[in-house]
């Protein structure tokens, strides 16, 4: 996917019949989508604005929400529901620089953003048929991430503005329940899947440290533990969760400005284990998601072009004999 002044793919979403959708920021602030449904990746520009998040429905709908950044900054909604992208105006004065997050669920669509005067996060849902929007907590930086669960709980990561810890909200009925996750290991962007279960997983990189960190409520309370400490591990992590339920973070080990190694960790096997993919000198961002086999598939950008690679699903063997089973 030939793009030269690539940076950072928003998304990444596999269809349960195996189609690759690519979401990112490109040439000229343009977002971009590409399409692999077999036979290759088919590139077309969406629009010119910012950093975008981008999400596909159950009936292949594409959904972005993205920050519009030419003139007065904007959070905007793009889709191609009626078969020509369409936009409109969701909020003005959101956070610039922010990436918004969107999540196409079954009772509708969801996105989660911070706004910038108010410091609020809030999520927004056409769930009832018009748009709504409510308050979640505060934040005074960029990195909010929503996801749905299967039986519709709304979760929110984001980093409090006072004590910069990582925090973790969840629809409980009428309110937002938010917990304190970590205060030594705080970060702007921090990032959240949901397993089938309802569990939450939540992945970050340390400032002070430069550890990549994970948090869990499997066993019903957070257990927060260090997975990767070796390196700089950069801020810009991605989780998901395959259907049993185990997390697989994708993350860059930087060696420079822009250079680095982009990683795959999971605790597949009963334990944190790690691998290098392969041909990745040049990544810095990262998506990740879990295919219909739980396969792996990650789109990441290296500067000059935006690539996608497929990895089999873990099964605890150690396939080429490094001493790691994967």
């Amino acid at each position: 996917m030939d793009d030269t002044q690539c940076c950072n793919p928003g998304a990444i979403v596999v269809e349960g019949d195996g189609k690759v959708h690519v979401g990112w920021t490109g040439e000229l602030t343009w977002i971009r989508h590409a399409v692999d449904d077999g036979a290759g990746f088919e590139i077309e520009d969406v629009v010119q604005a910012g950093g975008s998040a981008m999400a596909v429905d159950a009936d292949g709908v594409i959904h972005f929400a993205l920050v519009q950044r030419l003139g007065a900054a904007a959070l905007q909604y793009v889709s191609n529901a009626t078969g020509d992208w369409e936009w409109e105006i969701m909020a003005g004065n959101p956070v610039v620089g922010a990436t918004p997050t969107i999540v196409a669920a079954d009772d509708g669509i969801h996105l989660a953003y911070p706004r910038g005067l108010s410091n609020a996060v809030e999520v927004a849902t056409d769930a009832s048929g018009a748009w709504a929007t409510e308050p979640v907590g505060e934040t005074t930086n960029v990195g909010v991430f929503l996801a749905i669960a299967q039986d519709g709980t709304a979760h929110v990561t984001f980093m409090d503005p006072e004590t910069f810890h990582v925090m973790h909200a969840a629809k409980r009925g009428d309110e937002w329940v938010v917990d304190d996750i970590a205060a030594e290991f705080g970060s702007a962007y921090s990032v959240l899947a949901v397993a089938p279960d309802g569990s939450a997983h939540m992945a970050w990189t340390g400032w002070n440290t430069g550890h990549l960190n994970y948090a869990t409520d499997v066993t019903g309370e957070w257990v927060v533990e260090t997975i990767a400490d070796e390196g700089l591990a950069s801020n810009f992590a991605a989780i998901a969760v395959d259907s049993e339920g185990h997390p697989f973070v994708s993350y860059t080990e930087t060696h420079g400005v822009w250079d680095g190694t982009l990683r795959l960790m999971t605790n597949a096997s009963g334990e944190w284990v790690g691998r290098d993919v392969e041909g990745t000198g040049n990544a810095w961002y990262s998506a990740i998601a879990i295919g219909p086999d739980d396969d792996v598939h990650i789109a990441y950008g290296d500067r000059a072009d935006v690539l996608h690679v497929n990895i089999s699903a873990a099964d605890g063997v150690d396939q080429d004999c490094d001493g790691e089973a994967w």
